[in-house]
């Protein structure tokens, strides 16, 4: 039974405009907050701001360009309508490194990232000779408020080929440090830009601020420093310089380039491993200056050497890198520059000593500002290498020197100095446990703990029948978290483990030893025996994977199969009776097509992403698994053209329908109500998905960082489950809206689908019933089950039981059989009025 819009189309209007009044809450509340009124002082620095703001919308090109540019690159125009994004030895794309900027940037460098980008969208040749007309921008990525927008300058100007130099004007927008908006204007310049580059290249400048000292718009001045990446030479000739590396021919056998895991040479060099453990002379540890090519960190020798690489030629074997100096590991996003504590070097590999060995030179003239700096002083020496042979006294599987061909009178000469990698890349798993020394005192037993943490290499003898791993091992042993070279190394311990004898049936168990020093008691380096308690582990793995993988197998196979059987049905159904085919929602088959179509999509890459893990779980069965999922694919593939087809149906039947206009409309509604209800869901996901990954939530369950720095994608995925679960509601609206009781869905489909839709809950349930961890509120403190915790499978298990008993009633009586009496009394005088 159709209907006119009535008072149920009203009050379905006004459901929908609260959900869009609530979605847009936040934003309401945000723009109060942000535009509340200001004092005095604050409504002069509003005005001058939004006037500013008017300026820079209306054209970037009101600073005018020869007012601050005219005497380092004279104005011309250009000669063609041909242009480019790169110039000289810019690509369209540079990065740079600053200091300064207070006002709009954090001014420290030492804690946080200092690097910017410099971006051309038009260059294009003038009228004079080798001046070019450049248009671009920069982006400082440190701001104050990074989080809304990163300090941002539109800029527009020449550069000349002959001199070197770039000036350009503009003006952008930042934030200052209270968090106010600002339009700075500046000027920017390079120096030093040439056509081509080479190790001493160094291009400096400024960014300066062009509103007075006392302006809201002010920021103190900014220098730069970059590495360009086109035209590059290379300077370092290895056979000028051959004998300097002479001595680094040791005899020691190192991995030759086709040897390594990476065929290609800039990704073995800096995909490897690029930060390193230094390892001092013993002279160090008294104080001695001469450990470094610089002055010490805050007074401490630093731990830890870095490579970041600037360009590489896979051709040539060549890379730039920078070698940077630091007290800790860790290395951000985006790395940090301190040219107080960097060397730049140019490297080549030496096939005949499976080495690379790099040229270095200093940053010079250094100071509060960037703007005389430059790079000289290239005395200093780096070899690195990947050692061939691995044992329990050597761990390391890259590891180098860094020295200066000085002699020892000469001002600026340090100590040979070895850096190793600090990971350990040996099989197996290296045991870090905490020595303890007990005390005794005269009036008592007291306890001191001496925590020293201690990395422990060893190598031993596995009896799979008993379930004994018993193993010698070695540490190093270092001073003040410090390791010198040629370090005593303690080879004296003994480890015993005892694991659970590897039965058929048996899946876990604990593993118990020690840990123990077979020195005398007199020695120093004797430690107490160390016991060893492990929670519960698998004893195999692999039987695990496959029986998931079976599991996971058989559901989507069962699932799939039931679907193809149900919507079958219901094609057999409306061809019996086809009168009910413009009553069926379309949107809910939508729905349904697109839930089979995308894993469709996705399966591709799903299959080749598995098949390396299934290849470790069990190289014996991979065939019968990838078998099993292909035929779980072409289940997938009946199922959705099933849909497809019972969609093609019901679209032809309503284009044919005398009820036309009435059902658009209903549709409509139907899908007006349910793109919001889905947004507020969205809404409401990104909300949860935000709180979950907050420092504090994620510190307080995790020790993990990557288990939470999953992407916001897998919870909309989960999400989109969950609108998949509710695959019915469409079809109840679209039954309100028209008010109908034709049975337009037989039994078979939607009850049948929604046990279908039931089973990935009943399964997760019985999954965590069955889990030592299981918790009814894991919703709330897990980041990795959105929408699949115990307490969400029970809910959408009823919610999925309700919707299949609405439609069931909606189909015996009405549309509106759900709706309180009161409203359908009204709608049935609403409905006599207009007849």
């Amino acid at each position: 039974m159709s209907m006119e819009p009535s008072i149920m189309i009203q009050i379905c209007k006004l459901a929908v405009f609260f959900l869009f009044i609530s979605f847009s809450a936040t934003s309401v509340s945000f723009a109060e907050i942000v535009f509340e009124e200001p004092n005095d002082d604050e409504s002069k620095a509003f005005r001058s701001a939004m006037t500013e703001v008017n300026v820079y919308s209306e054209s970037e090109s009101e600073v005018a360009y020869s007012d601050y540019c005219s005497s380092v690159v004279p104005e011309s125009v250009t000669n063609s309508k041909a242009y480019t994004e790169s110039f000289g030895a810019f690509d369209g794309y540079e990065t740079g490194y600053y200091i300064g900027g207070n006002g709009v940037l954090n001014p420290k460098i030492n804690t946080i990232s200092n690097s910017f980008s410099f971006e051309t969208r038009y260059v294009s040749k003038t009228v004079a000779d080798g001046v070019w007309k450049i248009e671009g921008s920069l982006m400082f990525y440190e701001s104050y408020d990074a989080i809304p927008s990163p300090f941002h300058l539109k800029l527009h100007g020449f550069w000349s080929e002959f001199s070197g130099n770039l000036c350009m004007v503009g003006t952008g927008s930042a934030y200052s440090k209270q968090g106010n908006l600002l339009t700075p204007a500046a000027v920017f310049r390079l120096r030093n830009l040439r056509n081509s580059s080479n190790i001493t290249t160094l291009i400096t400048g400024t960014l300066e601020s062009l509103s007075s000292s006392d302006g809201v718009n002010y920021f103190e001045p900014i220098s730069v420093v970059m590495f360009p990446l086109l035209n590059y030479e290379y300077t370092f000739d290895f056979r000028e310089f051959t004998h300097q590396f002479s001595g680094e021919r040791d005899g020691q056998k190192n991995l030759a380039f086709n040897e390594l895991p990476s065929r290609r040479f800039c990704s073995m060099i800096m995909g490897h491993v690029n930060e390193f453990k230094l390892q001092y002379t013993r002279d160090c540890s008294s104080g001695k200056q001469t450990c470094l090519p610089f002055v010490r960190l805050n007074g401490y020798l630093p731990h830890f050497l870095s490579f970041s690489s600037i360009r590489c030629s896979e051709v040539e074997r060549r890379i730039g890198v920078l070698i940077e100096f630091r007290n800790t590991s860790h290395v951000g996003k985006y790395p940090s520059f301190n040219p107080n504590t960097t060397l730049i070097g140019e490297g080549t590999w030496d096939d005949r000593e499976n080495q690379l060995f790099v040229l270095v030179c200093r940053f010079l003239d250094i100071g509060e500002s960037w703007s005389n700096a430059h790079i000289g002083d290239c005395t200093t020496r780096l070899s690195f290498r990947f050692p061939a042979n691995l044992s329990i006294r050597e761990t390391s599987s890259a590891m180098g020197q860094i020295w200066t061909t000085k002699t020892a009178n000469d001002s600026g000469y340090f100590d040979r100095t070895i850096f190793r990698s600090t990971g350990n890349h040996m099989v197996g798993v290296p045991v870090s446990i905490t020595l303890k020394t007990p005390i005794d005192a005269a009036n008592g037993v007291y306890v001191s703990y001496i925590e020293e943490k201690v990395e422990i290499t060893a190598e031993g003898i596995y009896d799979s029948e008993t379930g004994k791993l018993c193993m010698v091992g070695c540490r190093k042993l270092g001073f003040d978290n410090l390791v010198f070279e040629n370090a005593s190394v303690d080879c004296e311990i003994l480890l015993n483990f005892e694991f659970s004898p590897l039965k058929p049936n048996q899946i876990g168990g604990h593993i118990t030893g020690s840990i123990e020093s077979t020195r005398k008691n007199s020695d120093d380096l004797k430690f107490d025996r160390l016991e060893v308690y492990s929670a519960i582990y698998k004893t195999d793995q692999r039987k695990s994977s496959i029986w998931t993988m079976d599991h996971e197998t058989t559901k989507a196979l069962l699932s799939n199969t039931l679907m193809c059987i149900f919507v079958g049905l219901q094609l057999y159904y409306v061809q019996n009776n086809p009168n009910v085919l413009p009553s069926i929602s379309l949107v809910m088959l939508v729905i349904l097509t697109l839930g089979h179509m995308v894993p469709l999509a996705l399966d591709y890459e799903t299959l080749r992403s598995n098949k390396q893990h299934r290849n470790m779980v069990s190289p014996h069965n991979g065939g019968l698994i990838e078998l099993n999922e292909v035929i779980v694919t072409v289940v997938m593939v009946v199922a959705f053209l099933l849909l497809l087809r019972l969609l093609q149906l019901t679209a032809s039947a309503r284009s044919r329908d005398s009820n036309q206009k009435s059902l658009r409309f209903a549709e409509e509604m139907t899908l007006i109500v349910i793109a919001f209800l889905y947004a507020a869901g969205a809404k409401f996901t990104l909300f949860v998905a935000w709180e979950k990954r907050r420092p504090d939530v994620a510190l307080l369950y995790s020790s993990s960082v990557e288990s939470w720095n999953h992407s916001i994608y897998n919870d909309f995925k989960s999400y989109a489950g969950l609108i998949l679960d509710g695959f019915l509601l469409p079809q109840i609206l679209l039954n309100m809206f028209l008010n109908s009781k034709q049975k337009a869905l037989s039994c078979s489909f939607y009850i049948g689908t929604t046990f279908v839709r039931l089973l990935p809950h009943a399964y997760d349930l019985y999954c965590n019933l069955n889990s030592v961890y299981y918790s009814m509120l894991q919703v709330s403190v897990s980041p990795d089950r959105c929408f699949v915790s115990a307490a969400w499978d029970v809910t959408i298990f009823w919610g999925l039981l309700l919707l299949a008993a609405i439609i069931y009633l909606q189909q015996k009586f009405d549309g509106h059989c759900i709706l309180p009496s009161r409203l359908r009394q009204l709608e049935s005088y609403s409905e006599e009025f207009h007849s």
